[in-house]
């Protein structure tokens, strides 16, 4: 009888091979993407600190979508990301010359932008209820790219009035039955 002693850098990569064949042999484990194809969201309003401002100055409003996935005994399901976080804000946050733009109440130019964090957005706190919705999260955005008006300003066209109008385009969008 022969015994093979492995090194430490053989034994990590037979364990790894093991973890990757053996949900592809037995059929037990099916990805989900989160953008790209229609799926169930669960639909959340986060407040966040303000670009550059202090942590506890929430006055950043995110829309959180958090995929719905449903898992069964018979085969489990994991998503390649837990959330996806939409939201309007200025281009360059940080300038003072924005800053003074937005205080003088004259609007700046503003982007919409779409981040896939592993975990949720750090110091965000939920403002209301959640709301459940099935969209394409590629064509969703993509049409909000399309329609929604980038100049930002502070009183009428802002982060707030973009979660409220992405909330109610996402409800009409395919609503979930």
């Amino acid at each position: 009888m022969q015994v093979r002693i492995l090194s430490i850098k053989q034994r990590s990569s037979q364990k790894s091979v093991v973890r990757i064949l053996l949900p592809l042999i037995f059929g037990s484990l099916l990805i989900q993407r989160c953008v790209g194809v229609v799926q169930p969201y669960r639909l959340h309003t986060v407040a966040l600190p303000l670009v550059g401002a202090p942590k506890f100055l929430k006055l950043h409003r995110a829309a959180v979508f958090e995929p719905l996935i449903e898992k069964s005994f018979s085969q489990p399901i994991r998503s390649e990301c837990t959330v996806v976080v939409l939201d309007f804000l200025p281009l360059k946050p940080t300038e003072p010359q924005t800053l003074s733009k937005l205080l003088a109440l004259r609007s700046v130019e503003g982007e919409i932008r779409l981040s896939k964090p592993r975990l949720w957005p750090r110091n965000s706190v939920r403002v209301g209820k959640a709301v459940e919705v099935s969209v394409d999260l590629d064509e969703f955005v993509a049409n909000l790219r399309a329609t929604f008006n980038t100049d930002l300003h502070l009183l009428t066209n802002n982060c707030a009035t973009f979660v409220t109008l992405a909330e109610q385009i996402a409800r009409n969008h395919r609503s979930r039955d």
